[in-house]
């Protein structure tokens, strides 16, 4: 038997509700973690100039620097001391010529972070797992509320049993007992969360070889 994700008239919807708060709570969450880590960020790395915006204009500087350097793979430690090194040398640098200045004459951030590290590339196995982490959830997620609605749908047609899936999800199968007795196997369950890790971690530069300096870091 094959159903459409219908929104039945009737039927339990316990498993989206809860599942809608339950992302948006986490949403929030990850939303006010960021705006803080962003703050203590933004008041640490920041530069105060003679100028107004020299303090904003440092701060998305050593951000993208800092950023050059998690693309490349490099560790936390070392890059906050990188950063924090740069930091020191372009007050010093603003202090004497302006911070316009001194930030063109260092150059583009991500060419800058490709040089200091010597051209280094390595996984990003934190942010590979973190994003992999992320995109799980989410999957579970709409899988729960394909799940529940199609559940309701098996519950209001009266069958003793059913079996089939979901036109906007290939790959995913739902079987249903009466009784609320129900099961679902689907591939993106592991494929969406793997494909993500792998994009954010590239594995691949395990057996790769970047040029020295190279501005794209891919």
């Amino acid at each position: 038997m094959r159903y459409a994700p219908v929104v039945p008239s009737g039927g339990d919807s316990t498993i989206a509700t809860f599942s809608a708060w339950s992302v948006f709570i986490a949403a929030l969450v990850v939303l006010a973690i960021g705006l803080t880590i962003l703050t203590v960020r933004y008041f640490r790395l920041r530069i105060r100039g003679p100028r107004r915006g020299d303090a904003r204009r440092s701060f998305r500087y050593l951000v993208r620097f800092s950023n050059g350097l998690l693309f490349r793979g490099i560790g936390d430690r070392e890059r906050r001391s990188r950063t924090l090194e740069l930091r020191a040398n372009l007050a010093d640098a603003a202090a004497s010529e302006g911070m316009a200045k001194a930030i063109k004459r260092l150059g583009r951030p991500r060419i800058l972070a490709a040089s200091v590290v010597e051209g280094r590339l390595r996984p990003t196995w934190v942010w590979g797992t973190l994003t992999g982490v992320i995109a799980g959830f989410v999957t579970v997620f709409l899988h729960a509320i394909l799940l529940n609605t199609w559940v309701a749908a098996a519950e209001a047609s009266g069958a003793e049993t059913a079996e089939g899936t979901v036109e906007m999800l290939p790959g995913a199968r739902f079987v249903y007992e009466q009784g609320g007795d129900y099961r679902i196997t689907s591939i993106w369950l592991i494929v969406i969360p793997v494909v993500v890790f792998l994009i954010w971690a590239r594995p691949w530069r395990l057996v790769m070889k970047d040029g020295r300096g190279s501005p794209s870091g891919v």
